[in-house]
């Protein structure tokens, strides 16, 4: 995995100020012991790296500065730059890698559930056969 990219169930995705407070508290919850998704967190210097590649650092520093009317009309601007500029290659490909991971993991859980439910079928035919004393 990348800097960017940490999984839920490493120590450091608790941190909220890093990965927010959703992934915080996912990640909280399985340090805890609890049933958490098989997931990861984006980091927010990826974000800021997005921000930088994209021209839009200074709007998004003005749109946190500014009084409500013109803060909402810059915030929009900044995610108008998001949806328009490609997410760059620093931050994609580990993305796209770990997304490929996880769909590798998922498609042969899949196939196992399948599998095991094909065998279940399969021995309740054979237990519902009678068998000739």
């Amino acid at each position: 995995m990348s800097n960017f990219i940490v999984p839920l169930s490493a120590p450091e995705a608790v941190d909220a100020e890093r990965f927010g407070p959703k992934a915080a508290n996912q990640a909280a919850l399985g340090q805890a012991g609890l049933p958490i998704p098989d997931g990861f967190c984006l980091d927010a210097a990826a974000y800021v790296l997005q921000l930088k590649e994209s021209g839009l650092e200074e709007a998004a520093r003005g749109a946190a500065a500014a009084d409500r009317p013109d803060a909402y009309r810059m915030a929009g601007e900044v995610k108008l730059g998001l949806f328009e500029n490609p997410i760059v290659p620093a931050v994609l490909e580990p993305l796209l890698e770990e997304i490929a991971e996880k769909k590798v993991v998922h498609d042969e859980l899949r196939e196992l559930r399948d599998a095991n439910r094909k065998l279940a079928a399969r021995i309740r035919e054979l237990e519902s056969v009678e068998t000739p004393d």
